[in-house]
């Protein structure tokens, strides 16, 4: 018998059509010179046409077998071969194949069933999947059914809470933890109305915040395929199906704005990848699937908590791609479910329809001291218990909160702004008051530099500046102006006495946040409407400034920003984040929203940040702008502050037996 040839050809997961090429003699091919890349679909797989019968017990994956562009053995590929033998079928894998390069290998060990013979070379064959996109009609047509409302049930059997969720393998439902947490039962309400109550959880993983549940019978829906994180790119379009307000599974629409991670300590995955997405997330969306382009689920939304604006999702890589795999083996009736007490409530989130609310009750206050001061722009030491502020009659106060103890210290000239940097605090002195028409080559003002510890002033400068905001590095010292409306803002060297550096146009009324690691100062003009401007620099010397020309219609800024302790986003008190980059078309970008706010402080040790709102203080973790916790308290604080003893809150009031305003100071223990 001759040598066995080979025709490999393009199908879809529809009936074969095969051409009529005509027979080539396998003796005149070289496969392995043939360098053909056809750009294939996800789902279509390959024919392959053998010009005898194959031996099934060679058609094996250890001789068939396809390589991504790591060089790693796709897995999941199907092999079948036809009833006569002659053709031989490769199948994409559950899911289809992500996009890239590929290489399919028939080797040498493939046989004819008649006399053993192999075919005369193996076959080396590279391809390019580029998956179709798919229209937003045709992913809600193909996979709404496949997405399902998740109801929380008390031990009296009242409905007090409500998530979505989906199906993968074999009728299992994967939702958020947090949906599921608090609850005596679940049921799943699919999109025909059925409602079913969930045998119990297979798996959980609290960390990533997923929950796979076990309907108590086969809802027979269509399995949602799971795509990957490594596919996922930022700027791509992306939807969300989910049941916000109960409103069975609606959809909408956005863009992947990030991508994040996590550290977390579990037996097999340390690390969380988080999508961020401008798609809308409300309350009832959370567990929900969140869609690629090309119709994979590439991540499990999640309204961050008590909030549905944050809009992040779990990525389906880890914990969800490995429960999928683990459960396709079985039918339903064999997967075993967790004896899980869901009662525990650690997560709070999700409207709860029967009108029960998150517990608002203040916490505790632990305990209570006041001043007789009034204390404004007041701004926290970074590593000790210690907060500075300008006081009346040309006072600059320190309050120890731990130790209750207070310092003023008097000064020249009217302070107002206070900056900490290099174990020394700064203080803006005024020596007129700010005035649009009050000209740069006529102003005049100050600064001081304090030490800390002993409260005393170690130098105070002259400037021929209206002192606005300022910021310090290492060797230099940053002020802008607050007067004469088209003026600059002005650097001084530290190693020289303050003498001044270089000058740069900007607006009078322009507070400064500063990146020393990108060498940027950012600064937002609040005299007319809020604009952003980067102001790079290099040892104390103005680079070229710019502006994004969408700040100011685009987004209602405030005057508050500040960077976090890593400085890769800034943050405004409007609640939107920003980027920061060297890149100008990468810098001031906007990349997420969080919830708008009174004040700020930071916690680098724990790699969170603060903020106040009203009469409360939520808790955000700084890498992924996830909340956290959230506080309440029973008034809104003028001021609030983080130590590693707890929460404290500053607000004037008058004190019992005094009408004089005090500066009150509460402590809350925090956990």
């Amino acid at each position: 018998m001759r040598n066995l040839y080979i025709i490999l050809s393009i199908i879809f997961l529809v009936p074969l059509i095969l051409g009529t090429a005509g027979t080539v003699d396998a003796e005149t091919i070289e496969w392995k010179d043939m360098e053909q890349k056809e750009v294939v679909p996800a789902y279509k797989k390959w024919t392959i046409q053998f010009s005898a019968p194959i031996a099934p017990s060679s058609f094996t994956s250890e001789n068939v077998f396809v390589y991504n562009s790591d060089g790693k053995r796709v897995i999941g590929t199907k092999l079948s071969l036809s009833d006569d033998r002659m053709k031989g079928y490769i199948s994409a894998p559950k899911g289809g194949y992500i996009k890239g390069d590929y290489e399919l290998i028939i080797n040498e060990k493939v046989k004819g069933s008649r006399k053993g013979k192999a075919i005369k070379d193996p076959v080396s064959f590279t391809f390019h999947v580029e998956p179709e996109k798919i229209a937003i009609q045709q992913l809600m047509d193909q996979s709404s059914e496949g997405v399902v409302i998740v109801k929380g049930y008390n031990e009296h059997g009242e409905y007090i809470k409500q998530g979505s969720g989906f199906s993968i393998a074999n009728g299992l439902i994967l939702t958020n933890f947090h949906v599921v947490r608090g609850t005596k039962s679940v049921k799943i309400q699919t999109q025909s109305g059925k409602v079913v109550p969930i045998e119990g959880i297979v798996s959980m993983a609290e960390e990533f915040d997923l929950a796979l549940l076990k309907p108590e019978e086969n809802l027979n829906l269509p399995q949602l395929h799971l795509g990957n994180f490594e596919e996922v790119e930022v700027g791509e379009k992306v939807y969300a199906i989910g049941s916000p307000q109960g409103l069975m599974n609606t959809v909408s629409e956005g863009i992947v704005s990030g991508l994040r991670y996590q550290q977390v300590d579990t037996s097999l995955f340390d690390i969380i990848n988080i999508i961020q997405t401008t798609t809308p997330i409300s309350s009832g969306s959370s567990g929900g699937p969140l869609f690629n382009q090309y119709g994979k689920v590439i991540g499990v939304t999640t309204s961050g908590y008590q909030t549905g604006n944050l809009n992040f999702a779990v990525a389906t890589s880890g914990f969800a791609k490995l429960w999928e795999r683990t459960n396709s083996r079985y039918e339903l009736d064999e997967i075993e479910v967790l004896d899980v007490d869901l009662t525990s409530d650690k997560y709070i989130d999700e409207q709860q329809p029967t009108g029960n609310k998150v517990d608002e009750t203040p916490e505790p206050i632990v305990s209570t001291f006041s001043i007789p001061d009034i204390m404004t722009n007041v701004i926290q030491h970074p590593t000790e218990p210690v907060v500075y502020g300008v006081g009346v009659e040309n006072e600059i106060i320190k309050v120890n909160l731990e130790t209750e103890e207070v310092q003023t210290l008097s000064v020249d000239h009217t302070p107002e702004r206070l900056y900490f940097a290099n174990d020394e605090l700064y203080v803006t002195l005024l020596k007129e008051e700010h005035d649009a028409m009050w000209w740069e080559e006529d102003q005049k003002g100050a600064f001081a530099v304090v030490e800390p510890e002993s409260f005393t002033i170690k130098q105070k400068v002259d400037i021929a500046l209206d002192p606005f905001d300022l910021v310090a590095t290492e060797d230099h010292v940053y002020i802008s102006s607050g007067s004469g409306q088209h003026t600059s803002m002005v650097s001084y060297n530290r190693s020289n006495g303050y003498k001044e550096v270089d000058r740069t146009d900007i607006y009078q009324y322009h507070f400064l946040e500063i990146d020393e690691a990108l060498q940027q100062i950012y600064a937002i003009d609040w005299d007319i409407s809020p604009t952003m401007k980067a102001y790079p620099y290099n040892n104390g010397s103005f680079e070229d400034n710019y502006r994004k020309p969408h700040h100011d219609k685009d987004f209602n800024l405030d005057e508050k920003m500040v960077l976090t302790s890593d400085g890769t986003y800034l943050i405004n008190a409007s609640g939107q984040v920003f980027t920061t980059s060297t890149h100008q078309e990468r810098n001031l970008e906007p990349v997420t929203t969080i919830e708008p706010f009174d004040e700020i402080r930071l916690d680098p040790s724990q790699n969170q940040f603060f903020i106040s709102q009203e009469d409360q203080i939520i808790a955000f973790d700084e890498k992924t702008m996830m909340l956290q916790d959230r506080y309440y308290l029973r008034e809104k604080p003028d001021s609030f502050f983080r130590t590693e003893q707890g929460l404290y809150t500053m607000k004037q009031r008058k004190v019992e037996g005094s009408n004089i305003p005090h500066m009150v100071f509460h402590k809350f223990e925090y956990h």
